[in-house]
C-alpha cells in the first residue's frame, strides 16, 4: 500500500524542481554550449597574446632602427643643430636683441687675471657698453679697459691681458658646442 511520504532535514530546502528527461538533455546542452564558449575564448586569448607578442616584437625593431639612425647620423644632426642656432643667432645680432655684457662678463670668467685687461668691442658694442658704465661704473671691475675695434663682430669681444688672449667669438663658440654635441652622441 501506497501512502504519504515523510522525510525530515536539518536544513531548509531553498528550492525544488522535478527532474524530468527533458530538463537533463537541455542541462546537457547547456554544459556543452559553455565548454564551446571557453574553447572560442581560450582561442581568441591566443590570437591576441600571438598579436600583442608580435606588436612588441615590432616595435622593439623600429626603436633599434632608430637608434642605428640617430647613431649613424650623429654628425649631421650636430651640424644642423648647430647650423639652426647659428641662424637664430645672426637674427638676434642683425636686429640687435642682445645684451654685450653678459658676453663681456661670460669672457671675464675664462680670464686667469682681472688686471690689465684690455676688451676690444665692435663700436656698436662699445658704445652700448658705455652707456651702461656711464649708468653704473661698477658694472665693469678693476683694471679693465674697453676699445672700440672694427675688426670685432657684433656681439663678440677679445680679452687681452698680460697672460694672453681669449677670443669670444660666435663661431668659435659654435664650434665647441657642435662638438660637445658630437661627443654626447
Amino acid at each position: 500500500m501506497y501512502g504519504p511520504i515523510t522525510i525530515n532535514l536539518d536544513t531548509a530546502i531553498e528550492s525544488i524542481s522535478i527532474i524530468d528527461e527533458s530538463m537533463m538533455s537541455l542541462e546537457l546542452e547547456s554544459q556543452k554550449d559553455k565548454q564551446k564558449k571557453d574553447l572560442y575564448i581560450q582561442e581568441r586569448e591566443k590570437e591576441l597574446s600571438s598579436a600583442c607578442n608580435a606588436l612588441k616584437m615590432a616595435v622593439a625593431k623600429v626603436n633599434q632602427y632608430y637608434g642605428n639612425i640617430v647613431a649613424q647620423r650623429a654628425d649631421e644632426i650636430a651640424k644642423l643643430s648647430v647650423e639652426i642656432a647659428r641662424k637664430i643667432l645672426i637674427q638676434k645680432i642683425e636686429a640687435k636683441d642682445y645684451e654685450i655684457e653678459p658676453i663681456i662678463k661670460e669672457a671675464l670668467k675664462n680670464c686667469p687675471s682681472n688686471q690689465d685687461i684690455v676688451i676690444h668691442l665692435n663700436p656698436d658694442d662699445y658704445q652700448q657698453c658705455q652707456e651702461i658704465m656711464d649708468k653704473n661704473p661698477s658694472v665693469m671691475p678693476q683694471g679693465v679697459t674697453l676699445l672700440p675695434d672694427s675688426n670685432v663682430g657684433p656681439a663678440e669681444c677679445i680679452l687681452k691681458s698680460p697672460k694672453g688672449t681669449i677670443l669670444s667669438l660666435i663661431n668659435d663658440q659654435l664650434e665647441q658646442i657642435e662638438a660637445a654635441l658630437r661627443k654626447t652622441q
